[in-house]
C-alpha cells in the first residue's frame, strides 16, 4: 500500500489525505460565502425601506424579532420611577418656603415669654412680609429680597385671608385669646345681712 493513501475494498477509488483537505476547505468556503450573503442581506434592510423594495416574510419576521428584543430590554420601570421622583418633587417644591417662613417665626419668637407678646410680634412680622411682598411686585429684581416672586402671589393672599391656616401648615399652633371677665353677681342686700349677723354674734358673745 502507498504512503498517504487509503485501501478500500472492492475497487473503491482510493483517496489521497490532501485530496480530503482540499474537499473540506471547499465544504467551508461555500459555507462562508452564505454566512456573507446572509449579513448583506440583513444589513441592507434599511436602504430596502427607504426605496419601498417590499420584504420577504422572513425579513420581516427578523426586524418584529427585534423590536420585540428593544422593547424587551427598554427600562421600564426606571421611566415610570423617574415620572414618580418629577411629581414627588413638585409637590416638594412648596416646602422651602414653608420652612423659611417657620425659621423666621422662631427667630421673631425668640425671648419673648407670653401668648400676648408672640401675638404682637406675629402681627408685626405679617405686616412686614406683606410690605415686602408689596416691595417684590414694584421692584425690577428680587435678588435682595428674601421671598421669591413665584409664590408672593399665593403668599400675599395667605397673609391676608388665611392667616391662622398658614400658621397651622408651618406646623405653629397659637392658643386662643382668654378674656377674664369678672361677673358681680352678689346680691345688693348682702352686706346688709352679713352686718346684722355680725352684730347678732356680737351680743351672743356678751351675754
Amino acid at each position: 500500500m502507498a504512503r498517504g493513501e487509503v485501501d478500500l475494498p472492492r475497487g473503491v477509488k482510493c483517496f489521497s489525505y490532501r485530496r480530503i483537505t482540499t474537499g473540506f476547505c471547499c465544504v467551508n468556503l461555500i459555507l462562508a460565502l452564505f454566512v456573507l450573503r446572509s449579513l448583506n442581506s440583513t444589513s441592507s434592510v434599511s436602504l430596502e425601506s427607504s426605496t419601498g423594495v417590499r420584504f420577504s416574510d422572513e425579513q420581516i419576521k427578523r426586524l418584529e424579532e427585534s423590536i420585540r428584543i428593544r422593547k424587551a430590554f427598554e427600562p421600564v420601570e426606571l421611566a415610570r420611577l423617574v415620572k414618580r421622583l418629577k411629581k414627588a418633587s413638585k409637590s416638594r417644591n412648596s416646602k422651602p418656603v414653608e420652612l423659611n417662613l417657620a425659621y423666621e417665626i422662631l427667630s421673631r419668637l425668640k425671648g419673648l415669654d407670653n401668648s400676648t407678646e408672640w401675638r404682637g410680634a406675629l402681627e408685626s412680622w405679617r405686616v412686614e412680609k406683606l410690605e415686602e411682598i408689596r416691595s417684590l411686585s414694584l421692584a425690577d429684581t428680587s435678588a435682595n429680597l428674601s421671598t421669591p416672586l413665584k409664590v408672593a402671589k399665593k403668599l400675599k393672599k395667605a397673609l391676608e385671608t388665611d392667616w391662622q391656616m398658614l400658621l397651622e401648615s408651618i406646623g405653629f399652633w397659637m392658643p386662643s385669646e382668654i378674656t377674664h371677665i369678672v361677673v358681680d353677681d352678689k346680691p345688693d342686700n348682702v352686706e346688709e345681712l352679713g352686718g346684722v349677723l355680725h352684730q347678732a354674734n356680737c351680743f351672743v358673745l356678751l351675754i
